[in-house]
């Protein structure tokens, strides 16, 4: 879709915990429940402000600290409507395929159905994914097919359940192939070994979707960021992401920047580079 130039801002408004699902399962024993949410910040100023999405890495408890609220906050400041929300991000918290990446994909869905209500534009929605946050807005991003929530999971949604937009921080967008977080973490998520759940690995896999589903005529603007000297995903994750776009087909810029594992959140530039994303 045809991106806009937006105005810079400086005052923002911010209103926390947000519900965006009714109550769900969310940790273990079963029957515990909680209503997932989402940390509104947008400016001060009416108007249609663009629409960001912002997906916490992890694995951790959906009911997390408020890491991102800094480059929510910067964001916000740049003129746009940011979104953090929460996810499943394990099978620990109830989570796991497909129910994490519907989680995300919900999030979007809701972020255009209240984008109005707080001055954003329902039609210009960009999900961000922090670490492990990068592997669910990749899936989402990259799947043709929208992972729809099941019935009962998920507050009212409006629009395409997939982004306008995707960008990656420092993303372990192949969980599957690298086990970044423990080969146990991983087969918990899928419910067994990719010999066991071949079907639910590779639909999960940003490589292997974009091995089967390349670009197509009008593909989402895509942008990468990573610490040059990140330990924890290695940098060389998302320059294999960044090929693997362009034999795809998808046009996408790829941000190396000094710094470790959550450079991206600290970097003026990453800053900038996202918000020239939607111009």
């Amino acid at each position: 879709m045809p991106r806009r130039s937006v105005s810079p801002t400086s005052e923002v408004k911010t209103t926390l915990r947000v519900p965006y699902t009714p109550a769900i399962a969310c940790a273990k024993p079963a029957g515990t429940t909680c209503r997932l949410t989402m940390d509104i910040v947008r400016p001060s100023d009416a108007g249609s402000w663009p629409v960001f999405v912002l997906l916490p890495g992890g694995p951790a408890s959906p009911d997390r600290d408020d890491y991102l609220l800094p480059v929510a906050t910067a964001l916000a400041q740049r003129g746009a409507v940011v979104m953090v929300a929460e996810w499943r991000q394990a099978a620990d918290f109830a989570g796991g395929y497909p129910t994490s990446f519907q989680d995300a994909a919900c999030a979007v869905g809701v972020a255009r159905a209240v984008a109005r209500r707080y001055g954003g534009d329902p039609e210009d929605v960009t999900l961000v994914g922090h670490s492990l946050g990068g592997w669910a807005a990749a899936v989402i991003s990259l799947t043709p097919a929208p992972m729809r929530p099941a019935p009962g999971t998920c507050n009212p949604t409006a629009g395409s359940l997939r982004p306008d937009a995707f960008v990656d921080l420092d993303g372990a967008t192949d969980e599957p192939a690298t086990m970044e977080d423990g080969a146990a973490y991983v087969a918990a998520f899928f419910g067994g070994t990719r010999a066991q759940q071949p079907a639910a690995y590779a639909a999960a896999d940003a490589l292997d979707i974009l091995a089967s589903h390349p670009a197509g005529d009008d593909p989402i603007p895509i942008l990468l960021a990573h610490g040059g000297a990140d330990t924890v995903v290695s940098p060389s994750v998302s320059k294999g992401l960044h090929a693997a776009l362009l034999a795809a087909g998808y046009a996408n810029r790829l941000l190396v920047i000094p710094g470790g594992h959550n450079a991206a959140l600290v970097s003026p530039a990453v800053v900038t580079a996202i918000m020239s994303l939607i111009h």
